[in-house]
């Protein structure tokens, strides 16, 4: 430890010595002749330091800091890696943002006191490190302005930095900056996480139902199952799906697909299932022609592989026909099914042929193919209840399927030289025929004896448009037609056919959009370079901080504090006596220099040194005489955060940001959100930290006005009444705690200190909650749009048309048409306003009531056990069942007639004058008696019904821009608006000309395979299905009727559908003349609603709450602090900031206070103080002088000082 000698002069000792009574006078303890009396000035050891102000600190807050960083890049690099770190709700998503503002609010909270100490300590740390006093930089840096006048605290805070960097001093403006880069942390802390939808998957069991035969046996039934035939006839005219285990080529194992519905958020199952497919190896043969007698030539095909050769002879091959128009023939032969060393094959020919003089050149393309039927696994993907995707595994094949296949084909034909043996195999067939005019009809089903089905299949296959036959002349086309007809048709022929029931269960996956929490990478990245930055910050303030050995021997947060360390300085209180009341630019002009502290050591009171604040004496020593100032008029002290306009704006900014979030909130509960989510990170950032930036500063803003308050309040006290010692002199709530100045305050009494801490309490908390304020949710939002109608029925009459599609939906179980649903045909319809892809989404839905058309049958029925007797256009007429062999083969078993059958049971006479009605059905049940099959246990419905056309509004639901009617949203008819209709038609009769048969049969395209006719057959295997023995129970009646007219409804509707006659069009320019309306106005549009799930922010109810709470709180404090404030005089409470060295030495210069003190004081405590000033009384005020020159002075005093 360095200390030096020197020696006082006479006039120098009046300055070290005290004037209390108590203490002996240095110049009685003088005996040197010079009378100079030796002491040692030493620097502090052993002495006071700030708690926080220390390495301990610094390392505490790195370690938080490091981890922190370490926290934000393992979770910023699992986020990017995995989308995210966790599987969250919104709740954990609501949390976590809550989360990290709350752990950086209370850092902050803990370096605030850090800051704090700092900036009121610095001057003293600066004063007492000087070692050099004659360097100009060590008196620049000791400058009154740097050290005794200098206060950071109550500085605004870009000021103090500013200040700082001028000064150099390092503590003070890493301290701040690191204030400011916390707060910036808070805010980017609001948009730190984000939660998302992301696809994860899960195991699951899932049931098979089925599984794929190894051999196919003979068919029991020889009737043949022509739903393959069906489906992709009718998907030449209307674009139907596939059955939902068939894809294009293949068909797969039926498995449950309930998980889909059993577990939440799913979006697809994935499953390897068996798949059947069909494979060809094909080649081209060379084709023999040999003419032989009788005018026949025989076309012999002689095939490459192991495919036997065949001779296909032609008489009469009608040479003049066959130069127009080519000759298409397919062969086919299956014998594997009891040699399973023989591959079943096909050929296909293409014959043309011209004049060569008498003779005919022909022309031939040929194809011949062996076909494998293989089952392979199949990765399948399900969405929505639909097959979105089919993968075959790379694994080999692990079975195959021998023979059947093309017997099976054969049979589904329409097709009268397709023969069904009962109980064997057919093993081969042949078709062919002229392709008459070169085009290919894809409008006619049976050829009798000239099939092309083959080709048309396949062909449509091949190409959409129309096909001519000479295009199959093409040996490429040929092959890939073929191909294409056994892969795709083949694959329905296996999914109906090849299949038996079986129980068994695999392992599956289902994929899910689970919500994961992660952090922004830029965000993350930012807040870790501001971390590893306040790190750099800090880490060299292990030089800067308090020394070890502390740098005052009193504690200097009090006034008591202050004035005792000030108390030895006799030359800065000479130079600042009646200074008082004077600001502190006066101040400044007094004391002018540099200054530094020692402890003065004097033989005279070795035991206690004085702690003294000294004025370096190099340049001009002199100081400016303080102008004189009018008694008792005083510039007080204002900060401007307690200035009227900054409490005005306070006030408003808290009542604003409350209103705010209260319409935000409403807003936000009416619409579904305040606003759309836009897409871009920018705007992320305009929901997530922009509140937090508001209430940062708000926070900010009463956080300077707490300290402001705290710091004023002991001279507001002393201002106000006496109070002892420990009342005034040692009250201090600014380095303190929220929690203690909160208990000091409640305890003292003190309400405006009470306040101001609750206050900068709950505006901390402001920024935390903030943080939960916003978020984003993908919520379902409408707007009113408009439906117009472009499509109506005619008035005139046109051609009813049949149509398949009732079938494929009823027997197939395939999807509605456009348009339809059920009974009800709807016109078409379209936005009458046109949006763009972005406003009309692939997930729009639409809402509204549009109008549909549907048929109803009002009927009249008879029942009864023998004869059933019915009127027919007025007529009585007799039913008969028992008179025809209705029952089936076994007895006891119900029975149904369609409209063409049930005609003759009755009375022929019925008919003669008006014909017999078309719609007629009867059913019922046969007696259980063989010998009998009609008697007392039998019974018959007939029933006549008459057929009418309604309009009625309906509850429609309409998805995506296509505006499909899905079956999982059914129209719902709204009854009240039912309205008759006249639609004028014609309808093809069944067999015109031909008694009994002259009459329409709606049911014509119903394919039945269990009973001699269609309708009931449908009626009681569709899916709408009714139990069969529903036929056979009296009981069951009205609901046998009314599925009769539901089937019947829906057949009609796809008639309607269908028919191109029937509807007129408007504003369709490129539609048939004919069609467009000529008599009839723009029907007006239809309002509807549009729903889109788009992203919306949508303001947290809870956190609004809680902020709406926080803020009415604050509110209503803020408003009693102001009043409290300005009624205890704390705008009028010191002349100038409190917490400089000088304005404190300047209060207690001319104070008596200095005079009562013990020589111990500097070395004491405050404990021991208080006992000893114990009844006196201390008041801030003008005090009486010591004489009559000095007047009044402004001081700290003895108010009972006798």
């Amino acid at each position: 430890m360095t200390s030096r000698l020197h020696t006082l002069s006479p006039t120098d000792v009046h300055e070290l010595s005290n004037e209390n009574d108590e203490t002996i006078e240095l110049d009685e303890l003088i005996y040197n002749d010079s009378e100079e009396e030796l002491y040692i000035e030493r620097r502090m050891s052993h002495g006071w330091r700030p708690k926080y102000l220390r390495r301990r600190v610094i390392i505490a807050f790195n370690i938080v800091f490091t981890i922190l960083i370490v926290t934000l890049e393992v979770l910023n690099g699992i986020s990017i890696r995995e989308q995210g770190f966790v599987f969250a709700g919104v709740d954990v998503f609501n949390v976590c943002r809550m989360v990290i503002p709350a752990v950086l609010t209370l850092i902050l909270t803990f370096w605030l006191r850090f800051e704090y100490q700092a900036c009121r300590y610095l001057p003293w740390m600066v004063l007492a490190c000087q070692s050099k006093r004659s360097k100009p930089l060590d008196i620049k840096r000791n400058d009154a302005v740097r050290t005794i006048a200098l206060d950071y605290a109550s500085m605004w805070t870009p000021n103090a930095i500013v200040v700082a960097a001028k000064n150099k001093h390092f503590l003070v403006l890493c301290a701040l900056v690191t204030s400011m880069f916390l707060r910036i942390q808070i805010i980017l802390s609001a948009s730190l996480f984000y939660i998302h939808l992301v696809n994860n998957t899960q195991n699951v069991k899932v049931d098979l139902q089925d599984q794929f035969l190894d051999r196919v046996d003979v068919p029991f039934s020889p009737i043949m199952d022509s739903r393959p035939y069906r489906l992709e006839s009718g998907n030449w005219t209307t674009q139907l799906e596939y059955p939902q285990y068939v894809a294009p080529g293949v068909a797969l194992q039926h498995f449950d697909d309930k998980v889909l519905v059993e577990i939440e958020n799913n979006t697809a199952l994935t499953i390897t299932v068996d798949g059947v497919t069909v494979s060809t190896s094909c080649e081209t043969p060379p084709v023999s022609i040999t003419s032989v007698e009788n005018g026949t030539t025989n076309f012999t095909v002689s095939p490459r592989l192991h495919i036997p050769s065949r001779v296909f002879p032609f008489e009469n091959m009608y040479p003049v026909q066959l130069l127009k128009d080519p000759y298409l023939l397919y062969y086919w032969e299956d014998t594997s099914y009891n040699n399973h060393s023989v591959d079943p094959f096909f050929m296909a020919m293409v014959i043309s042929g011209r004049h060569n003089g008498s003779k005919v050149d022909f022309q031939t393309t040929a194809l011949s193919c062996t076909l494998g039927v293989q089952v392979y696994p199949f990765e399948v993907i399900m969405e929505n209840a639909k097959l979105s995707a089919v993968k075959q595994s790379e694994a080999e094949a692990t079975r195959s399927i021998h023979g059947g296949l093309l017997d099976y084909m054969w049979r589904s034909y329409p097709n009268s030289i397709a023969i069904y043996p009962q109980d064997r195999w057919i093993g081969g067939g042949t078709c062919g025929g002229i392709v008459t005019g070169d085009i290919i009809d894809f409008n006619v089903d049976s050829f009798s004896g000239t099939d092309l089905i083959p080709f048309k299949v396949g062909g449509r296959l091949l190409k959409s448009g129309p096909l001519n036959g000479s295009e199959f002349a093409n040996q490429s086309i040929l092959e890939e037609t073929m191909k294409l007809y056994h892969s795709v048709y083949g694959s329905l022929v296996a999914n109906y056919d090849f299949r038996r029931p079986d129980k068994s269960s695999t392992n599956g996956t289902i994929s899910r959009n689970l919500s994961r929490l992660g952090v922004q990478p830029y965000i993350s990245q930012v807040m870790v370079g501001i971390f590893g930055l306040t790190m750099v910050l800090t880490l060299p303030l292990f030089w800067e901080v308090s020394p070890k050995d502390g740098f005052v021997p009193f504690e200097p947060h009090t006034l008591a504090g202050m004035a005792i360390l000030l108390s030895r300085s006799h030359g800065l209180l000479r130079a600042l006596s009646n200074c008082g009341h004077q600001p502190i630019k006066v101040l400044l002009e007094q004391v002018k220099g540099a200054y530094y502290t020692s402890l003065i050591h004097n033989s005279s009171t070795p035991l206690y040194p004085s702690f003294q604040l000294q004025r370096l004496k190099v340049g001009d020593q002199s100081r400016t005489e303080a102008p004189p100032t009018e008694p008792k008029k005083i510039d007080w002290y204002r900060p401007w955060t307690l200035h009227p306009a900054s409490r005005i704006i306070s006030l408003l900014s808290t009542i604003g940001f409350l209103a705010t979030l209260v319409a935000l909130m409403q807003r936000s509960l009416c619409l579904d959100g305040i606003g759309d989510a836009l897409s871009g990170s920018s705007f992320h950032y305009l929901w997530t930290s922009l509140p937090s930036l508001f209430f940062i500063s708000l926070s900010t803003y009463f956080g300077g006005c707490d300290f402001e308050l705290r710091s004023l309040a002991p001279f507001v006290l002393l201002s106000s009444r006496p109070a002892t010692y420990s009342e005034g002199l040692t009250l201090s709530f600014t380095d303190q705690s929220i929690a203690r100045a909160f208990f000091r305050s409640l305890k003292r009494g003190h309400l405006v200190i009470l306040f101001s801490t609750l206050i900068a309490f709950l505006s901390s908390l402001l920024s935390i909650f903030a943080a939960n304020l916003f978020t984003v949710q993908v919520n379902n939002i409408s707007k009113p749009i408009s439906l117009q109608q472009v499509q109506w029925f005619t008035s005139m009459k046109f051609e009813l048309q049949q149509s398949k599609l009732a079938d494929l939906v009823l027997n197939a179980n395939l999807s509605y048409p456009p348009w339809t649903f059920e009974d009800l045909v709807i016109p078409q319809y379209q936005l009458a306003n046109p949006m763009t892809p972005n406003e009309l989404q692939p997930d729009s839905i639409i809402t509204g009531q549009l109008r549909a058309a549907r048929a109803n049958l009002d009927c009249d029925y008879s029942t009864s056990i023998g004869n059933v007797s019915i009127d027919i256009y007025g007529n009585k007429t007799t039913c008969k069942p028992s008179g025809l062999v209705v029952c089936p083969m076994d007895a006891n078993e119900p029975f149904g007639l369609d409209p063409i059958q049930v005609r003759w049971l009755c009375d022929e006479k019925a008919s003669i004058v008006e014909g017999w009605p078309a719609l007629m059905y009867s059913w019922g049940k046969c007696q259980n008696d063989r010998q009998a099959l009609w008697g007392n246990d039998s019974y018959a419905t007939v029933m006549i019904c008459n057929e009418t056309f309604e309009e009625v509004e309906v509850q429609i639901t309409l998805f995506g821009p296509n505006l499909e009617i899905r079956e999982s949203h059914p129209p719902i008819p709204i009854n009240s608006s039912r309205n008759p209709i006249t639609l004028n038609f014609n309808e093809s009769i069944f067999e015109p000309g031909v008694p009994g048969y002259d009459i329409p049969d709606p049911y014509n395209n119903l394919i039945g395979s269990q009973r001699q006719n269609s309708l009931f057959d449908t009626l009681t295997s569709s899916r709408y299905a009714i139990p069969d023995g529903w036929l056979g129970d009296t009981s069951r009646r009205e609901d046998v009727i009314a599925a009769i007219k539901k089937l019947h409804g829906i057949v009609r509707a796809q008639m309607l559908r269908g028919s191109t006659g029937a509807w007129l069009y408007f504003n369709d320019t490129s539609a048939n003349q004919s069609l467009l309306t000529r008599d009839k106005s723009p029907i007006p549009p239809v309002d509807g609603e549009m729903w889109q799930t788009v992203p919306r922010v949508v303001q947290n109810e809870a956190a609004t709450y809680i902020l709406v709470g926080f803020l009415a709180a604050i509110f209503i404090l803020d408003v009693l602090l102001v009043w409290l404030s300005e009624v205890h005089g704390y705008r009028r409470a010191v002349p100038k900031p409190p917490g400089t060295i000088v304005a404190v030495a300047s209060l207690f210069v001319n104070s008596t206070f200095l005079g009562h003190l013990p020589s111990n004081a500097q070395w004491t405590t405050h404990q021991k103080l208080e006992k000893h000033f114990e009844g006196k009384r201390f008041q801030m005020g003008w005090f009486s002088g010591d004489t009559d020159n000095e007047g009044s002075v402004f001081t700290i005093g003895v108010v009972n000082d006798t």
